[in-house]
């Protein structure tokens, strides 16, 4: 391992996530609610960009330049793969963050990302992000940092600090890393089978195993084996931004705006008696223990004046992009499960689900009769958005600029799943992101690019795909073992491709 990685893994690869929240247009949509304008994006920067999915779906889909670096050579190398392949112009590199950080030719950035990176990274590492967002975001730019918070990891912190020790004192140099990683874990079963004191006070610690059973060895590398590993409570953050002009304006996950969706209305009430803004997202952070912070802050934030708000309110478009029938009008979060009432998403899910993009202003007068508030109607859309089956649409422009790239970089993508289910996502010009599709709808896909218009035609072409490489249809968490048991399933999902999911993907400019 390289010194300049300060203790962060580099020896196995990342997992192939998707994050909506750097997303510029995103951020433009969660700043809106809080009454923050968002500057016009046009340069972007991602630290520590993983396998690179996001900053080259978002740099396929959408006018903004996008810079990046990554500790990893191996997944730089991919990245740079990926933005070949869409033609499009994303300087992505290798570099350490202080490297990157002297470098002449970066421009000043309207929207800087870190996702996660900041729990896993040295102090050192720390300082020169710090140093870097007063440098180079500009007055009025927006950040986004993702972090793994307390007091939601209190109780995890002394067995992460045993599960770290094990590795040290048994590691064979001879295995590789990820079979390290699943020793671990099967040493916490047979440690916690003796049923030791540690676990009787904090009984959670067994959900988590169960948890990290259920997550990939490379997450699980990554996640808990870097010998820098911080949990951070939200004073901490701010106490690190102290210096850079950046204020905490909200979450990036449009769900946490909702209060009945995470506190009590007597904790909502508690919450407001707090008049110190800091100290009351603190005391927030504790009535959800939560463990991780989706965040947007601003650089010097400017606050949109009345008709500024209703303008963008009134007409940025929304898409649905989730057939109807696989929306439930149920959400999960913090309070438990919560319904929705369907009063208010019923009309609004029938409505979108002709797939075509609508402003506010068309949505509402559309559903006049329905005898839906306009408050009502907006937080309608925000929960549709935070439950992820409806995304922001960018301008038309925008959409038109970037076709061609989408379409480059798709068609890579879709060839990755001939070997893999590694990437579940596609990038759309409509929304300038990433659409969720998964190994075997894209396997249809490719097939149906091929000139093939029959469902018969895509379930042979994705079994061939499938089984040369050993792989199988999972059915509700179950592998599908028999040939028949799989082209039957392949079957029904074709059905539902060609009628669901193939008209949602035309509109969205993914077909």
């Amino acid at each position: 391992m390289s010194d300049w990685t300060e203790g962060y893994f580099t020896d196995v690869g990342y997992t192939f996530g998707y994050y909506r929240e750097l997303n510029p247009l995103h951020a433009k949509i969660a700043l809106q609610d809080y009454n923050v304008a968002c500057p016009e994006v046009r340069s972007a920067c991602e630290l520590g960009f993983g396998q690179g999915l996001s900053v080259n779906i978002h740099a396929a889909a959408s006018t903004v330049q996008w810079y990046g670096t990554d500790f990893m050579p191996e997944q730089t190398a991919f990245a740079q793969k990926m933005a070949a392949a869409s033609g499009v112009h994303v300087q992505l590199c290798n570099d350490s963050f202080e490297s990157f950080a002297k470098r002449k030719d970066l421009p000043d950035f309207d929207f800087i990302g870190l996702h996660g990176i900041w729990s896993w990274i040295s102090n050192n590492n720390r300082r020169v992000i710090v140093d870097f967002l007063k440098k180079k975001l500009k007055p009025g730019g927006v950040l986004y940092i993702s972090y793994n918070t307390l007091p939601g990891w209190a109780d995890f912190l002394s067995l992460r600090h045993l599960m770290t020790q094990y590795m040290v004192s048994t590691a064979d140099p001879r295995q590789h890393r990820l079979e390290q990683v699943r020793e671990c874990i099967a040493f916490l079963d047979r440690f916690l089978a003796t049923n030791p004191g540690f676990a009787l006070v904090n009984p959670n610690i067994r959900n988590r195993l169960k948890s990290m059973h259920k997550k990939d060895a490379h997450y699980l590398a990554h996640e808990y084996f870097n010998r820098d590993w911080y949990p951070m409570h939200f004073t901490d953050i701010v106490q690190w931004f102290q210096s850079t002009q950046l204020e905490y304006i909200c979450s990036a996950r449009y769900l946490y705006h909702i209060n009945g969706f995470n506190i009590s209305s007597e904790q909502e009430a508690f919450l407001q008696s707090i008049t110190d803004p800091v100290f009351r997202e603190s005391v927030n952070d504790f009535m959800i223990n939560r463990q991780f912070r989706w965040d947007y802050w601003v650089k010097e934030p400017r606050e949109m004046n009345k008709k500024e708000r209703e303008s963008i309110l009134q007409n940025q478009q929304y898409i649905l992009t989730m057939p109807v029938s696989e929306v439930s009008l149920q959400v999960t979060e913090a309070l438990g499960k919560v319904d929705l009432e369907p009063e208010i998403y019923k009309p609004i899910l029938e409505l979108m689900s002709d797939y075509q993009p609508r402003t506010l202003r068309q949505i509402e007068e559309e559903l006049q009769g329905k005898t839906l508030k306009f408050k009502q109607l907006y937080q309608g859309i925000v929960v549709l958005l935070g439950k992820g089956c409806m995304e922001p649409v960018q301008a038309e422009e925008s959409m038109h600029q970037t076709k061609a790239q989408t379409e480059g970089l798709n068609a890579f993508l879709c060839n990755q799943s001939k070997a893999s289910n590694d990437i579940a996502f596609l990038s759309s010009p409509l929304t300038g992101g990433g659409i969720a599709v998964s190994r075997v709808e894209q396997l249809f896909l490719q097939n149906f690019r091929q000139g093939q218009r029959e469902t018969q035609q895509w379930v042979e072409y994705a079994w061939q795909q499938l089984s040369a490489g050993g792989s199988k249809v999972v059915k509700e968490g179950h592998i599908l073992n028999s040939p028949e048991e799989n082209l039957a399933e392949l079957h029904s999902l074709a059905a539902r491709f060609a009628k669901e999911r193939l008209p949602m993907l035309r509109v969205l400019g993914i077909v």
